[in-house]
């Protein structure tokens, strides 16, 4: 891979950025992405590993890294590229800049420069950001290339010891059949839309009824919603909880459970349930959740196709009763 930008190179990681690589890290500023200051042991082995990884080029599996340098000097100054985020399922955007080249607008650069070329080379049609609510330089050179915030959350990621604040973006590639899809965390402002989806697999309440019922579960600690927005318009959403009491097939408590996932007909089989669905379990997980469960009518055969596709295990089947008394 090989890109020029105005004051740019792009390239792959070679051999002697080895050496560069290590004395940045050197002052430990690169802790953060797993850079230590004794990185000099494994550096030789992390640069072999890149390169294969380079011509195995398959985003949507590993990370892909390449070297940013200087034009005018020729000096490596960091790296920029992508991994995949395997608990999120997603392609995420990866960059660093050595401390002494930070502030002249190198980072931006190089990133939107990587996103042009990521887009016109994959067919994935987004890429993501998971920024440190506390680095706000980062956040600030993933905003200043173009992504969009979509949450704040609790999250770990690989190189952290617990749990911290993190604001997750997106970009999407104005080119693809996808971009005009996005995915919310909903807003009490939000119930009516959705009750107006929810009447349509839940019409035995009114809209009304479930208006009144939605504004409660996005008011919960214990429940969340998201929505699917196409065109910006609301075309689907999926609603999750807590569960505290037995869930079936499960053994630990609480339990993540989705109660609906709604698309409308016209965007299904276009894996939008699945994305809302990898929201949820996000959500669950973050909340301290093991496991997460779902359900479906006995006789709901698309329902039943769908939640083994994405990965759920059919644990129980049960027959309801009631008297009156």
């Amino acid at each position: 891979m090989y890109l020029e930008t105005e004051r740019l190179i792009i390239r792959n990681v070679k051999p002697e950025d080895e050496v560069p690589f290590v004395e940045m890290a050197s002052d430990g500023s690169l802790n953060d992405i797993g850079f230590d200051k004794n990185c000099s042991r494994w550096m030789e082995n992390w640069i072999t590993e890149a390169v294969a990884l380079a011509e195995t080029d398959c985003p949507s599996s590993d990370y892909l890294a390449y070297t940013i340098v200087l034009r005018e000097t020729e000096m490596a100054i960091g790296s920029v590229g992508c991994s995949y985020y395997e608990d999120l399922q997603e392609t995420g955007i990866t960059y660093f800049v050595g401390a002494k080249y930070r502030g002249n607008g190198y980072a931006a650069e190089a990133v939107k420069a990587y996103i042009k070329y990521f887009f016109s080379h994959y067919s994935i049609p987004k890429l993501i950001a998971a920024v440190r609510e506390e680095n706000r330089c980062s956040w600030k050179v993933i905003e200043k290339s173009g992504f969009q915030l979509l949450e704040k959350r609790l999250y770990q990621d690989l190189n952290d010891d617990e749990k911290t604040m993190y604001r997750f973006y997106e970009i999407v590639n104005s080119e693809s059949e996808n971009s005009y899809a996005a995915f919310y965390q909903a807003a009490r402002n939000d119930a009516s839309a959705i009750a107006q989806m929810a009447v349509k697999m839940w019409n035995h309440h009114t809209i009304e009824e479930l208006a009144d019922e939605f504004e409660e579960i996005i008011d919960s600690d214990e429940s969340v919603i998201y929505i699917l927005s196409i065109k910006n318009q609301p075309a689907g959403f999926a609603q999750c909880q807590l569960r505290h009491d037995y869930v079936e097939g499960t053994s630990s408590s609480p339990a993540g459970y989705l109660e609906g996932i709604y698309v409308e007909p016209e965007y299904r089989k276009q894996g939008y349930a699945g994305a809302l669905l990898q929201r949820c379990e996000a959500w669950a997980k973050d909340k301290g959740c093991a496991e997460f469960a779902s359900d479906c009518e006995l006789d709901n055969k698309a329902g039943y196709a769908f939640h083994l596709k994405i990965g759920f295990l059919e644990t129980n089947r049960i027959i309801c009763f009631t008297k009156k008394l």
